[in-house]
């Protein structure tokens, strides 16, 4: 498009807005003359106008809008794929998790538009493109497995991505620089894997980027790629010829508001905008209107990045945001090359985020800059291995916490400290993640049963990683969440995460064990448990576990041994977890004796056992109640509830229906169990526990159901 013809289109656009949206078409018609090229030039521009997440294409723009009324309701079938509830919608599609009947898999059903025998050339480009993109295999896209039309209506399916899109994660003044140079790493990688291919993005942006709970980045929509080799001698275009220009204005590169036809350096432009955006909170280009936005992209340059960016990673941002394709990257592997060898280190001082506090309350409070490989702290840790702070009473404060989380002792006196400690300094990225891991101790310990604690402990995690994201603590709470949570494989890889930024972290280790137990691989597990306790010989739940896994394995002396050697903890609150019943069919004879030596190791009188409110206490309780034959067991909805946020809950409950005679309700808990992760085959046909329920038939088929999952994951 020629400077002069852009004149005309922007004085028309303009002339336009003034018209009532009713009284615009006409308008147009009468303006336009016969030009009916300058009509729908005008007319995309008002289209995006109008939605901004739309593409620039008014025939497109129209059949999107006019499937804005159509809902399916779940239950409703597109070909193989049940759907089940709306996890979003915008102007281009309606979003469903969706049930695959044929594969019994989740997965995300994209629904695009609403058919019309008129856009049957715009529908099968577009499952052409998808098609294409179908092709993309890497960790950092999002996959898409099948695309097709039922009754007329274009769907997409793709993998179901647990996480957050990058646009909602980016705060007002921007990300810590190390997260986005991670970020930007992985975004790379996409782009390199899909250019190898010859395939495009067209519309990379943060609202197409996901962040999953382990920090992941997904790219999505790759739906609307094309093939390089598709438009090759193309030549220049107009806006609206054959939907070449499609995409998100603010991160449209020059040439394709100049009519040029995509290609890499059109993927790296946009890039750059989503890597400004991510480290300063806003867009290098903006504008009132959509045609003023597009000539500050083509004619202003983007204002300075805040002086907090770091010089080296403001260069690969700026060469980015170059205005001419030749003076950019070549290729999206050299922007990876160049990202990878700034090897970040974090800082923390002046940033911004939203924190909250004990209370629940949210404030926006000061933190973090990172400058090249120069640290701005002491290089000193703390003794729970993460950075502290600049300010010395937040440090204290957090270690006077930590020694109160740790014992799982004062909880209420912990948060308070920890509060006090993020208001001197808000970025202090190992306080928060002792915040996070407050939370759920306060389900770990049985004192609470409410739900919404986890869900605080996974988002603290997060946002600690979002502050430091080598902050091992975060990390492995976050592992402990996503294992209570039922996301076993994903706690597993998370615990790794923490164990490899902090080899002698002990908290990664036991919930890397955790896992491994839930997997019935008790020798990895006890490994994970003795790596634990070396790291920490106080770390007295680590030897219960490890307790736990040896009686598992049959090798019951060696078992009590580590409860009973000179390390015991008599007082400490994890006595609580051990298992009455299989402790009194060791060395201390019966149930009577093992129970006074539970209550005494406990601290409680048995009085105070039966009325307590702890639900560890209560569960213990229940299961030596049933083995000695009570004639009922207390299981009420409460205790029941924090059964199933805890790790070991379900299968718990299980052992204790069973061992009362309540052969149905312990086989749905054991089949509770097995939903939530739990795939100890082996045990439970040796689980004394279970006994009553290892000669029913429904017991077998969730024994071989849990080794035929295994088999087929290659486990």
């Amino acid at each position: 498009m020629s400077a002069e013809r852009w004149r005309m289109v922007e004085k028309l656009y303009h002339e336009a807005l003034e018209v009532p949206a009713s009284g615009r078409r006409a308008f147009l018609e009468r303006a336009a003359g016969g030009d009916q090229e300058l009509r729908r030039e005008v007319e995309a521009l008002l289209a995006v106008e109008d939605d901004t997440t739309g593409i620039l294409n008014s025939d497109a723009a129209g059949w999107l809008a006019r499937g804005q009324d159509w809902r399916p309701e779940p239950g409703t079938m597109l070909g193989p794929y049940r759907l089940d509830s709306l996890l979003g919608f915008g102007g281009m599609a309606l979003v469903y998790r969706a049930l695959d009947t044929r594969l019994d898999r989740q997965v995300a059903v994209k629904i695009v538009g609403l058919p019309s025998e008129s856009d049957e050339v715009a529908q099968q480009r577009l499952l052409r493109e998808a098609r294409t993109a179908s092709a993309l295999h890497h960790p950092n896209i999002c996959t898409i497995f099948d695309v097709g039309e039922s009754d007329g209506r274009v769907f997409i399916a793709m993998e179901l991505v647990n996480g957050r899109p990058l646009k909602e994660l980016i705060p007002p003044d921007g990300l810590a620089a190390e997260v986005v140079v991670d970020y930007a790493i992985q975004i790379a990688e996409a782009l390199d894997h899909a250019h190898r291919r010859t395939v495009i993005h067209r519309d990379l942006k943060s609202a197409n980027v996901m962040v999953t709970e382990e920090g992941t980045i997904k790219v999505f929509d790759f739906g609307i790629a094309r093939k390089l080799n598709s438009d090759a001698g193309a030549g220049r275009q107009t806006l609206t010829q054959a939907g070449l220009i499609t995409g998100t204005p603010a991160y449209m590169a020059p040439e394709l508001l100049r009519g040029e036809p995509p290609t890499r350096q059109t993927d790296l432009w946009a890039a750059g905008v989503l890597l400004y955006e991510a480290l300063t909170g806003q867009l290098p280009f903006t504008g009132p209107t959509t045609v003023a936005l597009a000539a500050a992209i083509l004619n202003d340059t983007a204002a300075p990045m805040a002086a907090k960016a770091p010089p080296r990673l403001a260069a690969i941002i700026r060469r980015c945001l170059e205005k001419d394709p030749s003076r950019r990257y070549a290729y999206a592997a050299e922007i990876k090359d160049d990202l990878k060898a700034l090897a970040p280190r974090p800082a923390l001082l002046g940033r911004r985020v939203w924190i909250t506090a004990g209370a629940g309350s949210a404030a926006a409070v000061g933190f973090g800059a990172w400058f090249g490989r120069e640290r701005l702290f002491s290089p000193t840790r703390l003794s729970s291995g993460g950075f502290p702070s600049l300010d010395a009473e937040a440090n204290e404060l957090a270690e006077q916490a930590w020694a109160k989380l740790s014992t799982h002792t004062d909880l209420k006196g912990a948060f308070k400290l920890l509060a006090r400690a993020l208001l001197l300094d808000a970025g202090f990225a190992e306080a928060r993640a002792l915040l996070a891991f407050a939370y759920f101790v306060e389900i770990e310990s049985g004192e609470s049963n409410n739900p919404g604690l986890l869900r605080l402990a996974a988002s603290e995690s997060r946002n600690s990683i979002g502050v430091d994201s080598r902050c091992a603590r975060a990390w492995s709470t976050l592992a402990a969440v996503l294992l209570y949570q039922g996301r076993k494989d994903q706690a597993l890889v998370t615990a790794r995460r923490a164990i490899e930024i902090s080899p002698k972290l002990a908290d990664g280790f036991y919930w890397l064990g955790s896992c491994y137990t839930m997997d019935g691989d008790y020798e990895q597990a006890l490994s994970a448990f003795r790596t634990a306790l070396r790291a920490s010989s106080t770390f007295f739940i680590a030897r219960i576990k490890a307790a736990d896994t040896l009686f598992r394995q049959g090798k019951r002396a060696e078992s009590f041994r580590e409860i009973e050697g000179p390390w015991f903890q008599p007082e400490h609150p994890s006595i609580r977890k051990l298992r009455i019943p299989d402790y009194a069919s060791g060395n201390l004879r019966d149930l009577a004796v093992a129970r006074r030596f539970f209550l005494r190791a406990a601290g409680w009188k048995t009085e105070k056992v039966l009325s307590t409110n702890n639900y560890q206490i209560r569960l213990a309780e229940a299961l030596t109640s049933a083995a000695e034959g009570s004639a009922s067991v207390n299981l009420d909805q409460d205790l029941l509830q924090y059964a199933s946020l805890i790790s070991d809950g379900p299968l718990l409950v299980a052992e204790i229906y069973a061992t009362a005679g309540d052969v149905d309700r312990a086989l749905d808990w054991l089949e509770r169990a097995v939903r939530a992760g739990d795939e100890e085959a082996d045990w439970f046909r040796r689980n004394p526990q279970l006994a009553s329920l290892q000669s029913h038939p429904r017991f077998r088929q969730i024994v071989e159901s849990i080794e035929s999952s295994k088999m087929h994951r290659g486990r």
